[in-house]
């Protein structure tokens, strides 16, 4: 068992998270586990910190708020922890909340344990509202960016650093995506070609850095 740590940062951030777990490339047997408990919540500017050290397993949050449930957004969960009371009752939510409020970025952070024996992962957020960066492990894998990404192509590789899996197929590559825009490439890889490898994900394009990105399992 691998636990997993994700984080996000956004304004106004209300998600609701699942891990999606294909037992093969075929994807013959899935199952979904929705990550609604366990995250915690602290303002951007009181965090010392950026992405890559927040979403590593080692780090610290226990002093942060507590999230009872997601999706929630940040005003719920500082309700929640007493930070402000009775928000909408009268006109507390105009007289007691700063007017800059909204101006200000939020870290939402959990850490979740990944079923072994799988090959693929998937996390999926179906409800960000309404721009976030996502990291994982240390790993910036979505963000909030405004340019249109041209010809992005991806490879599996053996390793870190190393060559591309071979033989593998793609069902799409080379794919062009607008700001915010997801996409799912599925490689389909023989299980002869997996044994006693570390594999990653290397993504690079027109106008995209090249990254790469350990695999969470394999």
């Amino acid at each position: 068992m691998r636990t997993r740590n994700i984080v996000q940062t956004g304004l106004l951030l209300y998600s609701l998270l699942l891990l999606s777990i294909s037992r093969n490339a075929l994807g013959s047997s899935s199952s979904a586990e929705e990550l609604n408990t366990g995250w915690r919540l602290m303002a951007a500017d009181k965090v010392d910190a950026d992405g890559s050290r927040i979403s590593a397993p080692n780090f610290d949050a226990s002093h942060w708020c507590t999230i009872r449930r997601m999706p929630a957004t940040v005003l719920q969960a500082l309700e929640d922890n007493g930070v402000y009371k009775d928000l909408y009752f009268g006109m507390n939510l105009a007289t007691a909340v700063p007017h800059d409020f909204w101006k200000h970025d939020w870290w939402y952070r959990t850490a979740f344990t990944v079923p072994p024996g799988h090959h693929y992962y998937s996390v999926i957020f179906n409800g960000i509202n309404y721009r976030a960066d996502v990291w994982l492990n240390g790993q910036l894998i979505a963000n909030r960016s405004q340019i249109i990404a041209f010809l992005i192509r991806a490879e599996a590789l053996n390793h870190a650093g190393g060559d591309e899996i071979l033989p593998i197929t793609y069902d799409d590559n080379y794919v062009t995506l607008f700001p915010h825009e997801p996409t799912t490439i599925e490689a389909t890889i023989p299980t002869s070609q997996m044994v006693g490898l570390q594999p990653a994900v290397r993504i690079e394009g027109y106008n995209v850095p090249a990254k790469t990105r350990q695999e969470i399992s394999h």
